[in-house]
């Protein structure tokens, strides 16, 4: 199975509207669709783990942490606006999530996982380019958008996701739910 933890995002029609306006610059991008967006906390990758000591490993790394306000807000790219590979919207929270990511990781390495070698950078990521045609127009919506507050939401469960690969693209099984707090 192919696994990662992650947070829910909620529909929200000002990401949809970014979506459209990102998914009309150039054909040569896949956005994600709307209803596969999510925040990943840890990839897991390929594994024979049982579902449920990885749900006891998330346990573990969510003890003692409440539920908390997160905020969806601007927009950029990485790695930079002249190489452009992952378009992405922009994650405000009060630390809760890096702090997730790393307990993640730590309870996660006792199972065998690999710890992340770089630093948890939370962000929501929206499109993956495949070449630079259509830069100047994704440049214009990045503008467009990079001070829009898209939505703010609680997060109070982390969810254990299946990640199957299709030809029309990823299809998400959600396999577990931890509850915060």
């Amino acid at each position: 199975m192919r696994l990662f933890v992650a947070v829910d995002i909620p529909k929200n029609e000002l990401i949809r509207s970014f979506l459209d306006k990102i998914r009309g610059c150039d054909p040569d991008l896949k956005v994600v669709a709307p209803e596969n967006l999510h925040l990943t906390l840890k990839f897991l990758g390929e594994t024979d783990k049982d579902p449920a000591e990885v749900e006891q490993a998330i346990e573990k790394a969510s003890k003692g942490v409440e539920s908390f306000r997160m905020a969806l807000e601007g927009c950029g790219v990485f790695p930079n606006r002249n190489y452009i590979r992952v378009v992405w919207i922009g994650v405000k929270d009060a630390g809760n999530l890096k702090e997730l990511a790393d307990e993640l990781d730590r309870e996660l390495e006792t199972l065998g996982f690999k710890r992340e070698s770089r630093s948890f950078l939370p962000h929501l990521t929206v499109a993956r380019v495949k070449s630079k045609r259509g830069k100047d127009e994704i440049m214009r919506v990045l503008d467009e958008f990079n001070r829009v507050k898209f939505c703010e939401f609680e997060v109070s469960e982390l969810k254990l996701y299946q990640s199957t690969l299709l030809q029309g693209g990823p299809v998400y099984t959600q396999l577990r739910e931890v509850r915060l707090g």
